[in-house]
């Protein structure tokens, strides 16, 4: 019995996506060297061109290198002497860039275990003895055993390969099995010469991969290798169900990307700027520290990493002075998830108990503090709040918590005097804001901070530190404004974390601790967190940076916004099924929690009559709640904001879009 196998992306595959980007990273090459004097990209062009000349005059059989280079020498006016260096540089460049695909090597000593006598069958263009070469170099058996279509001028997809194999091994069909990746070649050909045949589908490159393959020379080779990568940890990371699947999927070719970028983006700022640490913020920059770190040292930059326990509410806490109206509208009581008279105190950190006479006066007797606020309570509970004694000891509080921050700064090295910048998704930066204020306290400089999004809020100022926006930056009217608008729960989606929101700061054995309101943050985990970070973590550690090929300091906000929408606009149902299922948290006391994304339902109907629009929570992703949604209730929903903007607009009402609904 014979096991044949295909040899690239089969058994051997690139660390860019696709052939096109050897091209370009070899005509890069050549232009250092100073073979060629036309650019990369022309280079790249011509190399391309000259293999589409070859195969249209192979006349179904098969074309070599040596017939590409012989008309690449017309088309670039090479001498016999230029086409066989750069010749000999492309299988340079090759070998450079293979790999083997995960688990290919098991598969095939699986078979030779199993008894079976072992080949390789191609339709490549390069010579037999580079192909065992490269076989031998992963340690492959029997790479000897090779039948390259270019030397025999017959090929796979014609069927006149594997006949000619069986012809010189005298051997019938049934005694061959062929594994490969390509449906037609490697697939349906065999199955209709009575071959045994196995396609192995999943490792072709996905919508993503495509996506980024095609975008190769708009990124100068960059998103090639970010679809490498994606394949590569796709491939890699192993999964046990659909829902798995899925989730490792996205990571790969949508989440991969879309950070990289972002985090290539701020390390090249953080060089440019001179920063020496780089503080990612609790909760959203754990995935973005973890990165980083790959990166970092993949890059060899001279850039220290630190992941800083920090949530908006301690650090709007401890730079309380003083407590103004913005701070009950923002925060303390702010109406959104419902809240009780226990959880607003817990809010500014104190205890209802201990306030026991003052909100019986006011009309809250303690078997009413665990009982959700009516409206008519609220403006009663901010009159407890405001009494000088609850007044009082919340400033305390902040004082002492203020403290502890700032010994917990201290101990993580931020007031050290080198340079540095925090790190967070954004979105108006007030996290910023509240760490300057607190660091004026000891006559500290405000930070920098980098964000994935910057809105205009009006919190923008210099008085609280430079703030820097990748995607947007509203503050100076530039980014994806328009494009970005009802992705910002998605992206939050992406960068979940595995612990719950810190509470406050205590101290422990003369070291500030802090102190969260869950250690672990179970839903998200039993989801498939940890399963995202590992493929994320995989994407960075087989990314190709080799900075003499590619400049990993691109500017890929372009490529982001269009991996963003063609994910974030278009998922199908297993996509919004799958990542839609995480679980969001509606309050800031993570005691209720959504999905991302549901099916709509009637009240959905009467929100789109009654807004113009598609509407959803803010903290739902509203494109994956809508491919959830059965048809009929979908093409009612249409019909409901279309007459819905009639109406409003026959009343001189504007219909808007904002983070929580889309037209």
């Amino acid at each position: 019995m014979i096991a044949s196998f295909d040899v690239f992306d089969t058994l051997l595959t690139r660390r860019v996506g696709s052939p096109n980007a050897v091209f370009l990273l070899l005509g890069k090459t050549l232009l250092k060297k100073g073979t060629i004097d036309c650019t990369a990209q022309e280079f790249a062009y011509s190399r391309q061109e000259a293999q589409n000349l070859s195969l249209s005059k192979a006349e179904g059989k098969d074309f070599s290198l040596a017939q590409i280079y012989n008309e690449l020498s017309l088309s670039l006016h090479l001498n016999e002497e230029q086409a066989q260096f750069i010749l000999s540089e492309e299988l340079a460049m090759e070998g450079l860039l293979l790999i083997p695909v995960p688990g290919a090597l098991e598969r095939v000593e699986r078979e030779e275990t199993a008894g079976k006598e072992i080949i390789y069958i191609s339709d490549m263009y390069l010579p037999s003895y580079f192909i065992k070469e490269q076989l031998k170099k992963y340690r492959f058996p029997s790479a000897e055993r090779i039948y390259v279509s270019n030397e025999y001028a017959k090929t796979k997809s014609s069927g006149a390969l594997f006949n000619h194999i069986a012809t010189e091994l005298k051997l019938g069909p049934e005694k061959f099995f062929h594994f490969g990746d390509h449906a037609k070649s490697d697939f349906e050909v065999p199955i209709r010469l009575k071959w045994n045949a196995q396609h192995y589908k999943e490792i072709r490159p996905n919508r993503y991969e495509k996506l980024l393959n095609d975008r190769t020379w708009q990124t100068d080779g960059m998103s090639a290798a970010m679809a490498g990568a994606s394949r590569y940890s796709r491939l890699s990371t192993k999964v046990t169900n659909s829902h798995e699947r899925y989730i490792r999927d996205i990571s790969a070719g949508v989440v991969g990307p879309v950070f990289t970028g972002f985090i290539l983006w701020l390390l090249r700022k953080s060089v440019e700027s001179n920063i020496k640490t780089l503080y990612f913020l609790a909760r959203d920059g754990q995935i973005y520290h973890k990165m980083a770190e790959v990166l970092v040292r993949k890059l060899n930059l001279d850039l220290k990493l630190k992941y800083l326990y920090a949530s908006r509410k301690a650090w709007r806490f401890a730079a309380l002075t003083s407590i103004e109206e913005e701070d009950f509208k923002s925060w303390i009581l702010v109406k959104k998830g419902n809240f009780t008279v226990s959880q607003v105190f817990k809010r500014v950190n104190l205890i209802a108990r201990d306030f026991d006479a003052i909100l019986k006066a006011h009309g809250f007797p303690e078997e009413n503090w665990n009982n959700k606020l009516l409206a008519s309570q609220i403006p009663l509970l901010k009159n407890v709040l405001k009494t000088d004694e609850v007044n009082r000891a919340i400033l305390a509080k902040a004082k002492e918590q203020r403290a502890y921050l700032l010994q917990y700064l201290k101990q993580e090295g931020l007031t050290d005097g080198d340079t540095y910048a925090i790190v967070d998704i954004g979105w108006t930066g007030t996290s910023q804001d509240n760490l300057a204020k607190i660091l004026q306290h000891v006559n500290m400089p405000a930070p920098a901070g980098y964000y994935f999004a910057l809105k205009d809020k009006g919190f923008h100022t210099d008085v609280y530190g430079k703030k820097e926006g990748f995607i947007i930056d509203q503050s100076l009217k530039t980014g994806y404004v328009v494009d970005f608008i009802g992705l910002g729960s998605l992206i939050e989606s992406f960068c979940h974390a595995d612990h719950g929101s810190l509470s406050y700061y205590n101290i422990v054995d003369n070291r500030v601790t802090p102190v969260l309101e869950h250690e672990k943050n179970e839903r998200v985990i039993k989801w498939g967190l940890h399963l995202s970070q590992e493929t994320l973590c995989s994407f960075c550690e087989h990314l190709f940076v080799d900075q003499k090929l590619i400049n990993p300091y691109k500017n890929l906000v372009v490529l982001v916004m269009m991996v963003m929408k063609n994910f974030g606009r278009k998922p199908n149902y297993n996509e919004a099924s799958t990542w839609g299922s995480l679980m969001f948290e509606c309050n800031q006391e993570e005691t209720k929690w959504s999905k991302l994304s549901k099916p709509y339902a009637l009240k959905e109907v009467i929100q789109a009559l009654k807004y113009g629009r598609l509407y959803s929570d803010s903290f739902q992703w509203a494109e994956g709640c809508l491919v959830l949604t059965p048809k009929w209730t979908q093409y009612t929903l249409r019909i409901a904001a279309k007459t819905g903007r009639l109406i409003r607009r026959s009343l001189g009402m504007t219909v808007s879009k904002d983070e929580a609904g889309v037209i």
